[in-house]
């Protein structure tokens, strides 16, 4: 939220929910799901802003193969075979610069 709030400021405003990829079920059906249960007990009541938040249009939940979701790069060790193919499907490195280091 404080990254779409900061693009506001500089001029860049979005009249569309910004997507937000999830390769998680259980977080997705959690947020469209409006009554907690023994499982969801647990979860703190500042991690339900999201569901506001989507609630008010700033955000679009969507599911994505945990096999595709690119922010894997960046937030799990991955092996080499598997961080390749993230940096080559996903950001747009050519493989001749892998191969090279």
């Amino acid at each position: 939220m404080w990254l779409k709030r900061l693009l506001e400021e500089i001029g860049c405003v979005r009249d569309t929910p910004v997507p937000f990829y999830e390769d998680n079920r259980a977080v997705i059906d959690i947020n469209e799901c409006r009554m907690s249960s023994k499982r969801t007990r647990h979860v703190e009541v500042k991690f339900f802003c999201l569901r506001e938040y989507v609630e008010q249009g700033h955000f679009e939940m969507h599911y994505v193969n945990t096999k595709k979701n690119p922010a894997d790069a960046l937030t799990k060790p991955l092996g080499g075979l598997k961080l390749k193919e993230l940096l080559i499907d996903k950001y747009m490195v050519r493989q001749d610069n892998i191969d090279r280091n």
